[in-house]
């Protein structure tokens, strides 16, 4: 039994890496060829619009995701989950509806600019209304949701140089952007339709899922929220270009990011259900310093290697006009480990352990740090000032969720390989670029790969030398694991 569960959790750790590593390679092909292709001004429109009908979306997952997920993961047998399917699916569907005339009313009635575009970003509303993703994963079937995103993937990747061929094929890609994603989620209905029964449902049953799933609303919005606030600034006050470069930017270093984060996605439904165990939660806490201790040890070289590359990667990767990126990279850059922690601490330990409140508040004080520094830092910065409050904001988020669980979190033992990895970050910096200021390499591409490779086992070396206590005990997260049943 113990095999089988660790088995599980590899398992489905490996099926998340290996399509995070698909979606880091195909940005390869897609984004130089989009950026080139429609220029910075259509792209930043794409990125304003989509964040504008993003708030929308939000609306329609409501807290439905994370509560259904949770309800999933405690279901006792297939006639529970069946219950959970309906009422969050029905409830969905009547949100679904409200907010798509909201949007219809303000978007697509009324004469406003870039109207077609909107219409073209409706598309994913509906996906939104019809995501199922929560019910797999809450039983842990992480297989069918890359299998989904990949197929999605690819359908985007086909749509893109099939009908995008010139500045003026806005639209087509918007359509294309998310339409893959509309697919995708239609996809995932197959694998439920002939095993879920249709039972019926009142009024009153969607009534009380709403109202449960409230609760969630919060951590669920403000979560993207934080970063649709410094979109919407930026663009009002510096224009559409400047949102291109930075959601170009973060969408670079989000997908690096997830590297990491992917553990606490396979992580999240197996800590819901030790922590709901008493006899179990000692076996979740040690659980989670070995997961903080792995993610502190992978999110270090991704940080530090971007801010090496950074400014040649942006030129290789969407040519001289979007060299801004490289710079607004080299900023963000810092956010990557504090992201990492707020992985560990407010999803894979406050939400598994359904302290919403908690983890609410700590989001919603990044909230008011992003609107605040902000409108202080946008306007006076553009774009450089958005990606300093993108790092601001995910500190404070850390240091809240620190002081909130400073009394059942041994902090002391998460950090106490932390000064031996970051003296090897720093000494893996400072080697990188003594080698580069040495060498001339014109070739972005030889220089990316050579820089990643010597980034990599200069990393490696000096924790070698340093030789941390996670390196010690190679399985500080299996063996919690191991003891859990």
């Amino acid at each position: 039994m113990e095999l089988k569960l660790m088995k599980k959790v590899s398992v489905n750790y490996l099926y998340n890496v290996i399509y995070q590593i698909l979606i880091i390679l195909m940005p390869l092909i897609t984004s130089p060829y989009a950026a080139r292709v429609l220029g910075p001004e259509a792209i930043g429109i794409s990125s304003y619009s989509g964040a504008n009908a993003k708030y929308f979306i939000l609306l329609v997952g409501l807290g439905f995701n994370f509560y259904g997920q949770r309800l999933v993961s405690l279901a006792k047998n297939s006639s529970e989950r069946n219950k959970i399917f309906v009422g969050i699916v029905a409830s969905k569907l009547v949100v679904g509806v409200v907010v798509f005339i909201a949007y219809a009313l303000l978007f697509l009635c009324r004469d406003v600019e870039y109207r077609e575009v909107y219409f073209a970003q409706s598309l994913a509303i509906f996906a939104s209304i019809i995501d199922i993703t929560w019910f797999y994963a809450g039983q842990e079937k992480f297989k069918q949701i890359v299998i989904r995103n990949t197929i999605t993937r690819l359908i985007f990747i086909f749509g893109l140089f099939y009908f995008v061929k010139s500045e003026s094929d806005l639209i087509s890609y918007v359509l294309v952007l998310v339409g893959g994603t509309f697919l995708g989620n239609i996809l995932m209905w197959v694998g439920v339709l002939g095993k879920v029964s249709w039972t019926p449902i009142s009024i009153r049953d969607i009534y009380l899922v709403f109202r449960k799933s409230l609760i969630y609303v919060i951590p669920t919005i403000a979560l993207a929220v934080n970063v649709t606030i410094n979109q919407t600034i930026l663009g009002r006050f510096s224009g559409a270009t400047e949102v291109g470069y930075f959601s170009q930017s973060f969408n670079i270093v989000n997908v690096l990011l997830t590297l990491v984060t992917s553990l606490g996605t396979v992580m999240l439904p197996r800590m819901t259900k030790m922590i709901n165990e008493k006899s179990k939660v000692d076996d979740a806490k040690r659980m989670i310093t070995g997961s903080f201790k792995v993610m502190t040890i992978l999110a270090i070289p991704i940080m530090v290697a971007l801010m090496i590359v950074s400014h040649r990667f942006s030129i290789f990767f969407y040519g001289p006009s979007f060299a801004r990126i490289g710079q607004l990279m080299l900023v963000e850059s810092f956010s990557i480990l504090f992201i990492a922690w707020n992985n560990v601490i407010g999803l894979q330990y406050l939400m598994a352990a359904n302290r919403i409140k908690e983890y609410s508040f700590s989001i919603a004080g990044g909230g008011i740090i992003t609107l605040a520094a902000g409108l202080l830092l946008i306007p006076a910065l553009g774009s450089t000032g958005a990606m300093m409050n993108i790092v601001l904001s995910e500190a404070m988020v850390v240091l809240i969720q620190v002081i909130m669980t400073r009394n059942d979190l041994n902090y002391r033992q998460m950090f106490n390989d932390f000064h031996k990895l970051v003296l090897s970050g720093a000494l893996m910096f400072v080697a990188a670029i003594t080698i580069n200021s040495r060498l001339e390499i014109n070739n972005d591409f030889l220089y990316l790969s050579f820089n990643a490779l010597m980034a990599i086992s200069f990393y490696m070396f000096f924790l070698i030398i340093f030789n941390p206590s996670v390196l010690k005990n190679k399985n500080v997260l299996l063996s919690a694991i191991r003891n859990k049943g």
